[in-house]
């Protein structure tokens, strides 16, 4: 389901309030029935009116109780609609009582809360017209579902990734953009200006705390959700150089990797002389080729690092795929044999401090269990999240696919739409978010799961 390329949209016009309206249409009709002229005192004012809603919130499908006077006993000369493209249904007209019915959910295309005009319009002898704010709410189905369409990375290529620190408070970004959501992600807003808004990676902590980080040696952070951003330059040595991952213990503490294979420790600030200082570097790179992909962490001394090797004229061709473990602030690097994987590491999660998994460039999904030992998983997998070592999700061929054993057996839950790719999850509270992009539209989407 399409969520923000839906039919009904906010109006963008200024809204008619209803004094304004009816004094508007009182002067209308006046001129059209200039014959019959003002009303004799203590008359019936023929007029058609309808009185302000008394009920401003409602839900998909509810009823809507227009009240007025001389609105009339034929539907047939009653319009009543949304923003001007979704006709409600009139099931009930009375002299003094409309009854319209608002859509259901499923022809609303959206989640949450959405402010919406709502447009009288009587037709016939007497022509009337009057509008009114108000919202309709479209509650989250349980389990799996496509929760928005989005034209923010439409198109994007590059890294996707998706935060969610609370149930409602989320962060998304791609190479273009650093995007918010405050409603559980029904709706998104771009953060930061162009020296952070265009991350290769981003780091997020909690709520407010956020770090961006792209191409040189520049980190943009902010402290409150993206309303104020700071940044700081890093050490000279990422200026040709580029953050290829990052984890945030905190605010000012963490890790960062570099596409070079070098890894820095943030510890306590932003001082390149005493808190930004490089820990390891690569023995796999050659003459300055990328080398590392992505980082993840279970804290400063505890990661798993996953890329490969470029020059095949010094390392073996069938030997590609790169590991660096960092146990209790001990740097590991090694390849991967040829048994297990050859074609370099995408994606990595370190599960706990002994068990990981990782996904390669052919989309085969491996398994860590500690000592530099990976198996092979049956199932294959382009965007993973495991939520326990024996529990986790995985994407692949147009399915989210589901372990409840680590990784032996695997279950289909639920159904992409056809050509939709899921690049990246996470995980919060239960609730799992995917987001990716459709390779026949090119346009991004957000999936969700509600338990």
């Amino acid at each position: 389901m399409s969520i923000l390329t839906q039919s009904v949209r906010p109006k963008k016009r200024a809204f008619l309030n209803v004094a304004a309206g009816i004094m508007l249409l009182s002067v209308i009709n006046a001129c059209s029935k200039s014959s019959t002229g003002t009303p004799a005192t203590g008359s019936k004012d023929p007029n058609p009116k309808v009185n302000p809603l008394s009920v401003l919130s409602y839900h998909a499908g509810d009823t809507v109780l227009l009240t007025g006077q001389n609105l009339g006993t034929d539907p047939s000369k009653l319009k009543v609609q949304l923003n001007d493209t979704l006709t409600l249904t009139v099931y009930q007209a009375k002299d003094s009582l409309v009854s319209v019915i608002l859509p259901v959910a499923s022809r609303l295309n959206y989640y949450g809360v959405h402010s919406f005009e709502l447009e009288f319009i009587l037709n016939g002898s007497m022509y009337y017209t009057n509008t009114f704010n108000l919202t309709i709410g479209c509650p989250e189905p349980k389990g799996w579902f496509v929760q928005a369409a989005m034209d923010h990375f439409r198109n994007d290529v590059g890294q996707l990734n998706i935060y969610f620190p609370s149930d409602s408070i989320g962060y998304l970004h791609t190479t273009s953009i650093i995007a918010k959501t405050r409603d559980g992600g029904n709706t998104w807003g771009s953060l930061g200006d162009s020296r952070y808004g265009s991350p290769i990676t981003v780091a997020v902590s909690d709520t407010a705390n956020i770090w961006s980080l792209g191409i040189g040696n520049y980190l943009g952070y902010t402290t409150n959700g993206g309303d104020l951003w700071g940044g700081t330059t890093l050490p000279a040595a990422l200026t040709n150089d580029i953050i290829r991952s990052a984890y945030m213990a905190g605010p000012t503490s963490g890790l960062l990797i570099t596409s070079r294979g070098q890894a820095y420790k943030i510890s306590g600030g932003f001082d390149t002389t005493q808190n930004i200082l490089a820990e390891y570097r690569t023995q796999y790179a050659v003459r300055n080729t990328n080398s590392w992909n992505d980082l993840s962490a279970m804290d400063v001394d505890n990661a798993l690092i996953g890329g490969q090797t470029q020059d095949t004229t010094v390392f073996p061709a069938a030997q590609r795929s790169l590991i660096v473990t960092k146990n209790n602030g001990n740097y590991d690097e090694y390849l991967l044999p040829a048994s297990v994987s050859t074609s370099g590491i995408r994606v990595v999660q370190l599960v706990d401090y002994s068990l990981g998994y990782a996904i390669d460039g052919t989309s085969s999904l491996l398994k860590y269990t500690g000592n530099r030992t990976w198996t092979v998983l049956s199932q294959k997998a382009d965007a993973m999240y495991f939520t326990s070592p024996s529990e986790g999700i995985v994407a692949y061929d147009g399915k989210i696919w589901q372990t409840t054993d680590g990784g032996q057996a695997w279950n289909a839950v639920f159904n992409l739409p056809s050509g939709d790719v899921v690049s990246d999850f996470t995980v919060h509270n239960g609730k799992i978010w995917g987001m990716g992009n459709n390779t026949s539209t090119n346009a991004g989407f957000i999936i969700k799961y509600n338990p």
